[in-house]
């Protein structure tokens, strides 16, 4: 019994051994040594939290990243929801609609309407024809413009309402200014006479010329008294009477 138990246990010594060499033989055969001397073509490191320059090829699943840096987890980029960046340089972004982030009531909506509490622009373009613009602090060119009322941005005491009454402080026509125009019934000032007909004005006297004229004047008031206002042409013989009546100031 004892020689029996003694055999079985060299055989398997044996077998042992057998597997153990073949299994050392497979791999130095499957073994290939380095491409290159150390530590050039070394094996990737996985990403780790270390702070050193990391690579990854290929796709990163990630359902939120967070900013980690001096604990401001206050920003973050969530791809598929609403993310949160201090700054973000790019030469290319794109969305249907930008939001303001702390009212959603304003928006930009380059294909449609925008919403802005306000813009600053040295001067703006029509899309279609840059020839139209308008520039607030110089010259603007515009094909049509219409208001119910412009006023003075100095002194909004002045306006041009075209449907209305408009005022102006002086009014320049053909080199003429005028800032005041008369009243009905008011006469400019300075010395003349007008043609009476009849009482004249407040502030004027009336003053009367008669003269007497013959040959061809005799002839035309013969016919009957020629009148104009005040002043008349009386026929005689052989002169007649040629009446002036005025109002002079």
């Amino acid at each position: 019994m004892k020689s029996i138990k003694h055999h079985i246990s060299q055989t398997l010594k044996i077998i042992s051994l057998a597997l153990i060499l073949t299994t050392g033989f497979s791999i130095a055969l499957a073994w290939t040594g380095p491409t290159a001397a150390p530590p050039g073509n070394n094996t990737d490191e996985p990403l780790n939290t270390s702070n050193n320059w990391q690579t990854k090829y290929g796709y990163l699943s990630l359902p939120k990243l967070i900013d980690s840096n001096d604990g401001q987890t206050g920003y973050y980029l969530d791809p598929g929801a609403n993310s949160w960046l201090y700054r973000l340089y790019s030469y290319d972004i794109r969305s249907s609609i930008f939001y303001d982030q702390d009212n959603t009531d304003y928006y930009v909506d380059p294909a449609s309407t925008s919403k802005l509490n306000r813009v600053d622009a040295s001067i703006v373009y029509d899309r279609d024809n840059t020839a139209y613009y308008s520039n607030p602090a110089s010259t603007s060119y515009y094909n049509d413009m219409r208001a119910n009322i412009y006023y003075d941005k100095g002194n909004t005491g002045y306006y041009v309402d075209p449907a209305s009454t408009s005022k102006f402080n002086t009014i320049n026509l053909g080199g003429v200014s005028k800032s005041s125009w008369p009243s009905e019934g008011t006469w400019p000032a300075g010395s003349y006479c007008i043609l009476a007909n009849g009482s004249c004005p407040s502030g004027f006297s009336q003053s009367s010329l008669g003269l007497y004229v013959g040959s061809h004047a005799h002839d035309m008031c013969a016919v009957g008294n020629r009148n104009a206002g005040s002043s008349s042409c009386s026929g005689g013989s052989p002169m007649a009477r040629l009446t002036i009546v005025a109002c002079c100031k």
